[in-house]
Order: C-alpha cells, then sequence, then structure tokens
C-alpha cells in the first residue's frame, strides 16, 4: 500500500506542477427519476468519462468520509475523467442496488458502456477513511485495471 501512496503522491504532485489545472469540481451525477442510468451511460460515453456507480446512505459513516474527500484536490485529479452516478440505497427508484447486487455501502461499480460491471471494491479496500488512504484505493479502481475483473 505505500508504494501506491507514493506513486499516488508523485502522480499528483506532477500533475499540480506541471501546469495542469486542477478541476473545480468533480462530476457527480445523481441517479433518480429526473437522471436515467442509460442516459448518463449515452453521456459519460459522449464525453470520453468513465461511468462508476457510487453506492451510498446517508446514515453510513464511511460514506460521510468519502463524501467529504471529494473537495480535495487530490480526489479532483483522480476522478477528473470520471462520472460519479450516486446512488441513495434508500431512495433508489431505478432499482440499481438490486440489480448490481449491492449489499454493502459504501460500494464503487466501473461500468462498461453497456452498464456491465468492469471492476468492483468496497471501503474496505482501504485501511482508515481518510483522504491519504482512500485517494490511491480510487485512483487505483479508476484509473488502472487493478480491481478489473479478469
Amino acid at each position: 500500500m505505500k508504494k501506491y501512496l507514493i506513486a499516488f503522491t508523485i502522480i499528483v504532485l506532477a500533475a499540480c506542477t506541471s501546469g495542469e489545472t486542477v478541476p473545480d469540481e468533480i462530476e457527480l451525477i445523481p441517479l433518480n427519476t429526473e437522471h436515467q442510468f442509460s442516459d448518463v451511460l449515452r453521456d459519460s460515453k459522449t464525453q470520453l468519462k468513465t461511468p462508476v456507480l457510487y453506492f451510498t446512505a446517508d446514515w453510513c459513516p464511511p460514506c460521510k468520509a468519502f463524501k467529504k474527500t471529494l473537495k480535495a484536490d487530490e480526489m479532483k485529479v483522480v476522478l477528473v475523467s470520471t462520472q460519479l452516478i450516486i446512488v441513495d440505497v434508500d431512495n433508489d427508484p431505478q432499482g440499481m442496488a438490486d440489480l448490481y447486487n449491492v449489499n454493502a455501502v459504501p460500494t464503487f461499480i466501473k461500468v462498461g458502456q453497456d452498464s456491465s460491471t468492469i471492476a468492483r471494491i468496497t471501503s474496505s479496500e482501504w485501511e482508515e477513511d481518510i483522504l491519504e488512504n482512500i485517494a490511491p484505493v480510487i485512483d487505483l479502481f479508476v484509473n488502472s485495471d487493478k480491481y478489473d475483473r479478469k
């Protein structure tokens, strides 16, 4: 894990010092009756972004910790090419949690344009719910094939 943290820190520092700008915000899309999943997938393809389903709940302490990390520049850099699709498991009118067999929150599922699961992780992948632990795992999850189903 330390190797990943060091590599991640180097990548973020390089991005921040190479003249690349840190995005103002991460693209967060609440999945509800207004935003249909098929429409979001189509938009992610058009925008060349990786769609990631983020299953969460208001009462979930690790979910609250993850939400706080979204304001950090490190997470903005990691998720710059991602559409983070938020699914509240307690208010899931499209039945996404059942469709993807989600039984723990937070759960993150990287999906293909055909809505198939490419990779899946939960907060059990990092030791403590702090940015320094979360960001490198999310970086590997989103920007590599480390967690991809083979």
